[in-house]
């Protein structure tokens, strides 16, 4: 469960972060994603920790009222999920 190092995001992925609001944009299928607050918190940490998979656990720890277990398996799908749409690259 949320065995993961690092996170890489692609090149061909662009993505626009604002106050309640964040964007996604895989340039080579032309596909938007508007995130969740929780999926746009794992982004702004990705982004912050320069995607170190354990600095972006520790602060969403921190920011979420929630336990350990709990946020690695919520983790664990948000990942999957970012994965397979190919924005995101899970070392």
């Amino acid at each position: 469960m949320y065995d993961y190092d690092h996170f890489t995001v692609p090149k061909n992925v662009v993505a626009s972060v604002g106050p309640g609001a964040a964007l996604v944009l895989n340039m080579d299928s032309d596909e938007v994603y508007q995130l969740d607050p929780v999926s746009q918190a794992f982004w702004e940490a990705l982004d912050a920790h320069e995607g170190n998979a354990n600095a972006v656990l520790q602060s969403l720890l921190g920011r979420f009222a929630v336990s350990e277990e709990r946020l690695r398996a919520d983790l664990d799908v948000l990942v999957a999920s970012l994965v397979s749409e190919g924005l995101l690259i899970a070392e």
